[in-house]
């Protein structure tokens, strides 16, 4: 099938659990901040790079491959025409530091304590992307590329904010796609992150006493679904409207249960069994 991308264009299906609402219309919008001035040529060099090279299917288009189930698939390409547009770049200097902007707090805080960020989520998506920026794919333009980038430049640091389908990527692909771009050195990137399908989702083999355990991880019945959602309701009664924030954690807060947890998972399974950093 040709549709403008380049030769040998195919349709791929999404797995069946993105094609039901609402992952098929989310759209992930993710934040790097590096206190540091990043060169914006060099950045956009890089991922025009990667995506033309290494992952063609990011400069790829969402089409419908049957109108009357509408189901949705990735029209990709293994190899991308010269003009194709691989992803959107908008760019803004802010004549200020983070901190003064209330975008992040200074980095001593960050060091010592729990706390709220300085502005909501909504506060920073304001700041931090483009009012064009769709959120769901009803609100898309037509042609619109996959992946949308937009640089916030501070006066002590960058902020490069991110979007993408859901349906495409979720946020571990997403960070694998990072990793790659960041590290792009020479002709090869840093090596993507490999899932099979169904990889992440835990045995299915588990016996009904091991999941009713303490700690249980997963609700079987509709009376347990239920229970779980009750335990919700005095929350929702105290707080009825949503606030979202970003929590800031220290980093030992974060580090010392992983490396405690990791030297438990490598006295049992050997050194494969380490917490990942990322």
């Amino acid at each position: 099938m040709e549709n403008g991308i380049g030769g040998n264009s195919k349709l791929l299906p999404l797995e069946p659990i993105d094609q039901w609402q609402p992952s098929d219309i989310i759209r992930t919008i993710v934040f790097l901040i590096v206190r540091e001035v990043l060169n914006e040529d060099a950045m956009r060099s890089a991922l025009n790079r990667l995506i033309r090279d290494h992952l063609p299917i990011i400069g790829a288009r969402i089409e419908i491959i049957s109108k009357e189930l509408r189901k949705p698939g990735v029209s990709a390409s293994k190899f991308l025409s010269a003009d194709q547009k691989l992803f959107q770049w908008s760019n803004q200097v802010i004549g200020s530091s983070l901190a003064a902007a209330q975008v992040l707090p200074e980095t001593s805080q960050a060091d010592s304590d729990i706390f709220h960020g300085p502005c909501s989520i909504p506060e920073l998506e304001q700041k931090l992307t483009p009012s064009t920026w769709p959120r769901k794919s009803h609100f898309e333009n037509p042609d619109l590329p996959l992946l949308l980038v937009h640089r916030t430049k501070y006066t002590d640091a960058t902020v490069v904010s991110m979007n993408l389908p859901h349906a495409v990527s979720d946020q571990m692909g997403l960070a694998s796609l990072i990793t790659a771009w960041t590290q792009l050195k020479g002709e090869t990137p840093a090596e993507f992150l490999k899932l099979e399908p169904g990889e992440i989702d835990g045995p299915y083999n588990i016996s009904k006493e091991e999941l009713r355990r303490k700690r249980t991880f997963r609700t079987m019945t509709k009376s347990e679904r239920i229970r779980a959602v009750m335990n919700l309701f005095p929350d929702l009664i105290l707080n009825p409207k949503e606030v979202r924030q970003t929590l800031f954690l220290p980093i030992k807060l974060v580090e010392e249960p992983r490396d405690r947890h990791t030297q438990d998972l490598e006295k049992e399974y050997g050194q494969g069994g380490s917490i990942d950093e990322r």
